[in-house]
């Protein structure tokens, strides 16, 4: 038996926020992010939920149409989680950048990755922005540095994106719309790693299948240390699936 078997007919064709919002459905007031170290914070499935909606919802309202590139540039917090969510709500591609690499690397990351927005906080956006390098177009000549990108600064425009509706949105991505772009120019990689929403899903569904452990049949909560960027794969295990309960043999 797979593991795709224990679970709802068709989950392996769904977008991969799907799975998390079948889960917020499900058991709302149940933790689903505990921020650990110095600022403690909480949130539960359905907080989670809203609160990616909302930024779902600004980023819609910036122009973000789908498979729209997104670097998301935040140490390791529950507003990194709500961020991740929002863009794969909003139908965009996730692009984590480290805030402990040089800032230079970075910006220059966002340069070759083809970003179009930026999701950070005030002070990490303005080292960004000037350490990226200028674009050199033949026709208007130097152009200063990432032009075009869109910026969403969680602390500065938090007032903007409280005021969105945490209601559900219809996402304009599909199955096969690039999601996720990890370290899309890095020095050892002639090709970027691009992943779409059904690679990701099947990354969640074989995540606890290839560690040796079940499918849990109640939610995980993800705890977060302080430290660099999220992972993948702590996001996806901790959001996932849940075993669907086998039925009553009598």
């Amino acid at each position: 038996m797979t593991v795709t078997d224990t679970l709802a007919p068709g989950v392996e064709k769904r977008r991969i926020h799907e799975l998390f919002e079948t889960l917020a459905a499900l058991v709302p007031v149940t933790p689903a992010v505990i921020a650990e170290g110095e600022r403690p914070e909480r949130l539960s499935y359905g907080e989670l939920d809203r609160r990616a909606n909302r930024l779902a919802r600004h980023l819609r309202s910036l122009g973000m149409g789908a498979e729209e590139r997104v670097a998301v540039a935040l140490e390791r917090s529950p507003e990194a989680v709500v961020a991740v969510l929002a863009v794969w709500k909003a139908g965009g591609a996730w692009i984590p950048l480290d805030l402990s690499q040089p800032a230079a690397r970075l910006g220059a990351l966002l340069e070759e990755s083809g970003a179009t927005f930026l999701i950070a906080r005030e002070e990490s956006a303005e080292a960004l922005k000037a350490a990226a390098p200028p674009w050199r177009l033949q026709e208007l000549g130097e152009l200063p540095p990432l032009w075009q990108l869109r910026i969403v600064r969680l602390d500065r425009d938090a007032a903007e994106i409280a005021g969105q509706s945490a209601a559900p949105l219809r996402c304009t991505a599909g199955p096969d719309h690039l999601a996720y772009m990890p370290d899309p120019a890095g020095p050892e990689r002639r090709e970027p790693v691009k992943m779409t929403h059904r690679d990701l899903v099947q990354r969640a569904l074989g995540l606890p299948s290839l560690s040796g452990v079940e499918l849990p049949a109640v939610p995980r909560t993800l705890r977060l240390p302080p430290g660099a960027a999220l992972s993948l794969d702590e996001v996806l295990l901790a959001l996932g699936p849940l075993r669907r309960p086998e039925a009553d043999p009598g």
